[in-house]
């Protein structure tokens, strides 16, 4: 992961109980930061090392990202003292909550929002099972996974989030499962979404003009996302393969082709961290590589794209 991030990395020992809380961007297989991207084989290698080298006695890993289960399904061993719960399953996004009026932006996403409160309201000395149910009780727009060795779902949240006893101890009664945030969106939506809620806020009409504008750009990006991403396709496979290529759930199994055309993607089309939108069709050249065409042929057409 050297290069990936800012530079920090955790400098924990054999006695530590680690707790990581990742939420950015993510796609089948990766999750983005603004210049760079990690794959799911990455990251599960660097979490195999990180125990090998006894650098933690136990570890819990929450993720916030579209798509957020394809980095541990099938790839996490359940073996090594770690314990993960996802935003959403292998194939969804997640959702973004609480659009604030004043701010006009969204505050926060659901699965961590949901969460977040539920320390708040409970405190830490809950088991890490009894907050994973809740949080896919509540959380309705996405499906709410987990990874990893689920024994250790039985450890409280102190252990790794410190002690918080802001409300009662352990954990409540289910409740009926409530109606779905009426504000949420799919994460890749909200640039649309809020300039939409812009354009209807605001009275000034040199404003309204000027959200509309930037509304038009963003659909035209998407639609150029759309075609480019159609064109790479329908120049590797057979016509009658296009449609399924396009549309099917992607599933990573080939991270090596992956990683390769993503990046080429990303430098030379759409920088995937900053285009959001871009994100969401990585799918197809996870499809293009699960289907066993050549990554050099697929970065072939994607320098002929653009």
């Amino acid at each position: 992961m050297n290069g990936t991030g800012s530079g920090k990395t955790i400098q924990s020992g054999p006695d530590d109980y680690v707790f990581v809380y990742f939420a950015d961007h993510g796609a089948p297989g990766i999750v983005a930061f603004p210049d760079k991207m990690l794959s799911a084989k990455k990251w599960n290698e660097a979490i195999t090392k990180m125990h090998q080298e006894n650098r933690y006695k136990q570890m819990v890993v929450y993720v916030e990202a579209c798509e957020s289960g394809s980095m541990f399904d099938k790839l996490l061993s359940d073996n090594i003292n770690v314990y993960v719960t996802t935003a959403s399953n292998p194939h969804e996004s997640s959702y973004a909550c609480y659009m604030d009026d004043s701010l006009e932006t969204y505050l926060g996403d659901c699965y961590s929002v949901n969460w977040m409160e539920d320390v708040d309201n409970l405190g830490t000395t809950q088991t890490l099972k009894a907050q994973y149910k809740k949080v896919k009780r509540e959380t309705t727009t996405s499906h709410v996974e987990q990874y990893g060795d689920l024994s250790l779902d039985s450890e409280e949240l102190e252990m790794f989030m410190g002690s918080k006893n802001s409300g009662p101890a352990g954990y409540s009664e289910p409740q009926p499962v409530p109606q779905a945030r009426s504000d949420a969106v799919p994460s890749g939506d909200v640039p649309i979404s809020i300039l939409t809620h812009k354009i209807f806020k605001t009275p000034n009409e040199w404003e309204k003009r000027e959200y509309e504008q930037k509304l038009l750009q963003e659909l035209q990006l998407r639609e150029s996302v759309r075609q480019t991403v159609k064109t790479i396709v329908e120049s590797v496979v057979e016509p009658e393969a296009v449609d399924g290529i396009l549309h099917k759930p992607a599933s990573p199994v080939d991270f090596d082709c992956l990683e390769a055309v993503v990046d080429r993607f990303s430098s030379a089309c759409f920088p995937i961290g900053k285009v959001d939108y871009a994100l969401r069709h990585v799918y197809a050249l996870v499809n293009l590589c699960e289907a066993g065409i050549p990554s050099d042929k697929i970065m072939q057409s994607i320098n002929s794209a653009c």
